[in-house]
């Protein structure tokens, strides 16, 4: 079972989790007795038009990702998907367009990724991007024989992507050398085989809930 509890991911509490706030949170409010009772989750207006996710926080981008409480369809998804990688191009484009230097902004989308909040750092988008730049990253320190910056984390999942990028990265060089077609990790049996878990744990309920 892959752990994607947030604990796991980010070393925070239970309790600062629940008391993060979101729009797409579930409410509560009082009844006439006093006590607390849920109130139906609340649904950013979205329609087709990709405008209408601006002005979303990362969160809020991640939340949809999630669809805990199953408020977006595929579409809703797909537009918070491209938003939220954008944002790591943005990062990563800033920092070339001003140094010049490929690793540094490679590093920049990297600490652009760390800003995630706890929601982000649960959808699997994030642990595949993140494992797949930093994997890309220590592999072309290697082949410039120069010293990688730790961006280790402590997270099951990440890590079983980042070794899935770092075989896919190391045959791909192998590929190079032998002029043979490079491996593509999206069709890859582990990557695979990871990824369907993960949305098995997501609908069955071992990852931990906001």
């Amino acid at each position: 079972m892959i752990n994607t509890s947030y604990t796991k991911y980010t070393n925070i509490s239970l309790r600062q989790i629940t008391e993060g706030k979101s729009q797409t949170s579930t409410l509560t409010k009082a009844d006439a007795s006093g006590q607390k009772e849920e109130a139906k989750p609340v649904k950013f207006n979205l329609t087709s038009d990709p405008k209408s996710f601006e002005g979303l926080s990362r969160e809020d981008l991640a939340s949809i990702l999630l669809n805990e409480d199953g408020l977006y369809n595929e579409e809703d998804k797909a537009n918070a998907t491209f938003f939220l990688e954008k944002q790591t191009l943005d990062a990563f484009w800033a920092e070339y367009n001003k140094s010049g230097d490929y690793a540094a902004a490679q590093e920049a989308s990297i600490k652009s990724l760390d800003k995630a909040g706890v929601k982000e750092k649960q959808t699997f988008l994030w642990n595949d991007k993140r494992a797949h730049i930093v994997s890309d990253y220590e592999a072309s320190a290697r082949r410039n024989g120069v010293a990688a910056k730790n961006f280790d984390i402590d997270s099951e999942l990440y890590n079983l992507l980042k070794n899935v990028h770092d075989r896919i990265n190391e045959e791909s060089r192998l590929a190079y050398t032998n002029g043979k077609d490079f491996p593509n990790y999206l069709e890859d049996h582990d990557y695979l085989a990871i990824k369907q878990q993960y949305e098995r744990e997501m609908k069955t309920g071992f990852s931990f809930k906001v």
